[in-house]
């Protein structure tokens, strides 16, 4: 029976390595029943509900395995250059 607190697996715990030390122990236990008391007691995996998305209709459905779709790339300075809005005379974009 695992421990049901925080504070339990740390007495446990620690009366494991004792025994495991040879040291003498506080409980008297076996080290299979200190190890059975000092693991923790894991919950239940809960699956949180899918969150739905808001996609207008008519929007193709992406599967997983889909190619990426091709970069587009500047192909000179050049073109970089006039990619990038730059201010008028008096500061304004």
């Amino acid at each position: 029976m695992p421990s049901t607190t925080p504070k339990q697996r740390r007495f446990f715990g620690a009366e494991l390595g004792r025994e495991r030390a040879g040291k003498q122990t506080v409980t008297g236990l076996p080290e299979t029943k200190l190890k059975d008391f000092a693991k923790a007691i894991k919950p239940k995996a809960v699956s949180k509900p899918k969150k739905k998305l808001n996609v207008p209709p008519g929007t193709p459905k992406l599967t997983p395995n889909a190619p990426n779709p091709p970069i587009r790339r500047a192909k000179s300075p050049v073109e970089m250059a006039m990619a990038v809005k730059r201010p008028n005379p008096f500061g304004q974009y």
